[in-house]
C-alpha cells in the first residue's frame, strides 16, 4: 500500500491497531468476519521514500484469501480513515 501525506511526518503515522483486513461478501460488501491486523512481508513495516514523498506499507496476503474479497482499512493518528476493497482471484 502506498500513500502520501504531503510531507514526511515520521513513521508513527498509523494509529494503533491498524491496518486491518476484513473479509466481505463480494456481492453485497457485508462483513463475513471481524477485522484482523495485517501482517507485513518480511516484517518490513512502514517505510518512507523521500524522493517520491511516499509511504509504503507492504501487506503480506495469505494464500487462503484466494477467491475472497477483503477490505483493507488504514487509520492514521490524525483519525483519518482510508479503505480499499480487494478481490483476490483463485
Amino acid at each position: 500500500m502506498k500513500f502520501s501525506l504531503g510531507a514526511h511526518d515520521g513513521l508513527d503515522v498509523i494509529a494503533p491497531g491498524y491496518p486491518t483486513v476484513t473479509q466481505v461478501n463480494c456481492s453485497t460488501g457485508a462483513p463475513i468476519n471481524t477485522g484482523t491486523l495485517t501482517d507485513t512481508a518480511g516484517g518490513s513495516g512502514l517505510t518512507y521514500g523521500a524522493a517520491s514523498d511516499t509511504y509504503t506499507y507492504v501487506w503480506k496476503t495469505a494464500k487462503a484469501m484466494a477467491g475472497t474479497c477483503q477490505v483493507f482499512r488504514l487509520q492514521l493518528v490524525d483519525c483519518s480513515d482510508h479503505t480499499a476493497l480487494f478481490t483476490f482471484t483463485k
